[in-house]
């Protein structure tokens, strides 16, 4: 199943939205320099159903403030790697060419809970799985 169409969010000028673009800055500028293709359209549809969850919720009075700088990395095996890293968790996202086999993955040390967890994009509420990852996120943060 492809990552779901959606529409790009637009930002009124003000700072809460700033703070969600500056999350995002550095995955976005990564993904523009890919080339056309699979890979390319898959990251940026990951990142635009990411930032309309984290624009939902800077609307609706969450802080996103603290959020971190959405790192992101393109491995040997034509993926990208989006990650949130604190001292004691990951949570990532691995988006490939092929949709069908982009993951998430959430891992904590044993003093957080030992948290070993993942799956596939690839469903029917990945929006839903979304957004209780960014929670988790907003929690941490």
């Amino acid at each position: 199943m492809p990552f779901p169409e959606t529409p790009r969010v637009i930002y009124n000028k003000n700072p809460l939205n700033e703070e969600v673009r500056g999350c995002l800055s550095k995955a976005e500028r990564l993904v523009k320099r890919l080339p056309a293709g699979d890979l390319k359209r898959n990251a940026n549809g990951f990142l635009s159903s990411l930032r309309k969850i984290l624009s939902m919720e800077s609307q609706a009075g969450a802080d996103v403030s603290m959020l971190p700088v959405l790192e992101a990395v393109c491995p040997d095996d034509h993926s990208i790697v989006f990650e949130w890293a604190y001292d004691d968790c990951r949570l990532g996202f691995s988006v490939e060419s092929n949709s069908s086999e982009s993951s998430w993955y959430l891992i904590t040390i044993p003093e957080s809970g030992g948290v070993r967890a993942s799956g596939l994009i690839a469903c029917s509420n990945f929006e839903q799985w979304l957004r209780w990852l960014v929670f988790l996120v907003r929690l941490r943060s």
